[in-house]
């Protein structure tokens, strides 16, 4: 699967507010393969709308919604999901 080097104009899958959506537009190389295979498996891949559901008061994991799926991430794992600017 090709997914294009990122732009200055995306930002990180951790800094959408709670109820806000974005495009999924690159997932970081420095994933490991297995990591990146599973986002893929749940159908986290360019293209792909998320919505975050919740954000913990205490910095812990956030809440996604990709299709029918909700889906937690710490920020780690957040920040290297990319998305379109909007």
């Amino acid at each position: 699967l090709y997914t294009p080097m990122p732009t200055t104009a995306q930002r990180s899958l951790w800094s959408l507010s709670k109820g806000t959506t974005g495009i999924v537009k690159f997932i970081s190389h420095d994933l490991e393969s297995s990591y990146r295979q599973r986002l893929l498996d749940f159908g986290i891949s360019p293209g792909a709308e998320v919505l975050c559901l919740r954000k913990s008061v205490w910095g812990g994991p956030r809440v996604y919604q990709i299709g029918g799926l909700a889906i937690s991430f710490e920020k780690k794992i957040a920040e290297m999901i990319l998305l379109e600017a909007r």
